[in-house]
């Protein structure tokens, strides 16, 4: 009994879980952060849009900057370079949804961040402008349209895009937004040069993740409300964030909601449900739920669908 107890005291320890860690954000972006005076600009990431008659590139950042971008004399790399921008997308991969472009690479040159993508055949560039933030994606982008050479080394002609084709092209798919989203919610919380955290901004962000069904980011904010990460601390706020997200069989949430329901922390209190959680994030792999498991004596092919309470 005594065993049962300690390990009910073991799988509620109060720490901090990974909200900030690599394997729950993905995608290497930064935080959307006001201008200041000596910060650098941030380049969030690259993205690519293709139709008969051109191939879009788009850069997002957290506001404008000057550039410029140069050909080599084959025509078949393009250099971007962003003055005063810090990184923080993908350093370099391969292109496979926009033809002829083949691969990108970024490098620092001092304070600047200069863009080279590859081609497999000339390309000229057609026109290149800016968009300010729009209603669905509230970052500033460069874009940089491309066409294919013809043997007679003129570009393609094509018709000028409508105003609702350039906006469409630059927006973000729903993937790419939640991703981003959250990225920039883990920045937010953990910003570059010092700045102090942002945290109300970090919760719009994983808000706006959640909208696109971000089950991650439901788990960020539980974890945000259940240690006091910037807001008041609200066992309530966290199980209900952790019920999203554990219904979506995200086995983390389930981890820590039943822990919740152990301690009857913001819910009343209910072992056997605790336990049931406890063996379904088990099952999906999570080593926390699967110790857990052992020490009350179960395992998750064994543990009853209604488990006895612990004492």
């Amino acid at each position: 009994m005594a065993c049962k107890e300690n390990a009910k005291k073991e799988l509620w320890s109060g720490r901090p879980t990974r909200l900030l860690s690599g394997w729950l954000f993905v995608a290497a972006l930064s935080a959307v952060v006001p201008e200041s005076k000596g910060v650098a600009a941030e380049a969030s990431g690259l993205r690519f849009g293709r139709t008969a008659e051109r191939v879009r590139v788009v850069i997002d950042l957290d506001r404008l900057v000057p550039f410029e971008h140069r050909l080599n004399a084959n025509a078949t790399m393009l250099r971007i370079r962003l003055s005063g921008v810090t990184w923080r997308g993908p350093t370099d991969r391969p292109i496979g949804n926009a033809r002829p472009l083949t691969a990108f690479s970024t490098r620092m040159i001092g304070a600047d961040t200069e863009v080279t993508l590859t081609a497999s055949a000339p390309i000229a560039v057609r026109s290149s402008f800016t968009l300010a933030p729009s209603d669905r994606f509230p970052a500033h982008r460069i874009v940089v349209d491309l066409t294919r050479v013809v043997e007679a080394g003129a570009p393609q002609p094509a018709p000028a895009p409508a105003e609702a084709d350039i906006v469409a092209m630059s927006e973000p798919t729903p993937a790419e937004s939640e991703e981003l989203f959250l990225a920039r919610g883990a920045a937010a919380l953990t910003p570059p040069d010092g700045r102090a955290p942002d945290a109300a901004a970090a919760m719009e962000w994983f808000k706006q993740a959640v909208a696109l069904g971000s089950v991650r980011a439901a788990f960020n904010m539980a974890e945000m409300f259940r240690v006091g990460l910037g807001v008041p601390q609200s066992f309530t706020l966290a199980a209900e964030w952790y019920e999203r997200a554990a219904g979506e069989d995200f086995a983390p949430a389930q981890f820590y909601l039943a822990a919740l329901l152990f301690r009857g922390l913001g819910v009343d209190q209910d072992e056997a449900r605790a336990t049931g959680l406890l063996r379904r994030a088990a099952e999906l792999g999570h080593q926390r739920a699967q110790q857990a498991l052992q020490e009350l004596g179960q395992t998750p092919a064994s543990a009853p669908a209604a488990a006895p309470a612990l004492e």
